[in-house]
């Protein structure tokens, strides 16, 4: 059960961090005067993110594939290619479909929390009633936002996942390719 924590803890933690440093970069962008600057820089930096996220989840992706071809390698008693206890492998690292979509999820649960608690400290409990008042367009633009990055936490790392399966598809068609010319000679 821990090794699954620290697995999840390590994508979340690296999601995280990342977009909550583009997160004061766009912060930043609104101390411009010039509105439509702002406005540009601020999608600039969100489409940067989006596409760190959805590279850094296909990555993610296509690395949990490759720890399933060990897995199922174990599982028939085959090697893996790893020396016996120097493997790297923990079923929590196996590729799952719904990985990428529970680590988007539980990264932007984190984001609504970090930023509900961050503005209730600032602004009290004046700050709920302002928000329904005068920001319901900011809201729901930041709830499209959410939407937007889980799903493309999710489709990107079922992308790394699906180019990790076909990388393999290839190896073992060379590696069957090489053993019947072996055969044939």
């Amino acid at each position: 059960m821990l090794q699954w924590a620290w697995e999840y803890t390590k994508r979340v933690g690296t999601l995280l961090i990342m977009n909550f440093l583009f997160g004061i970069t766009m912060f930043l962008v609104f101390a411009l005067d010039n509105v439509a600057a702002r406005v540009a820089i601020v999608f600039v930096m969100l489409a940067a993110m989006f596409a760190l996220d959805f590279f850094l989840m296909r990555s993610a992706g296509e690395q949990d594939f490759k720890m399933s071809v060990i897995g199922e390698a174990k599982r028939r008693n085959k090697p893996s290619g790893a020396p016996e206890g120097h493997s790297t492998y923990h079923i929590s690292k196996e590729y799952r479909v719904y990985k990428g979509f529970l680590i988007g999820l539980i990264t932007m649960a984190l984001a609504i929390v970090l930023i509900v608690a961050a503005l209730f400290i600032v602004y009290g409990w004046l700050y709920f009633p302002v928000v329904a008042i005068r920001l319901e367009a900011n809201l729901f633009f930041c709830l499209i936002v959410f939407a937007v990055a889980l799903t493309l936490f999710g489709v990107s790392y079922i992308i790394g996942g699906e180019k990790g399966r076909l990388q393999h598809y290839i190896l073992l068609k060379k590696t069957n390719a090489i053993s019947e010319m072996e055969k044939k000679n």
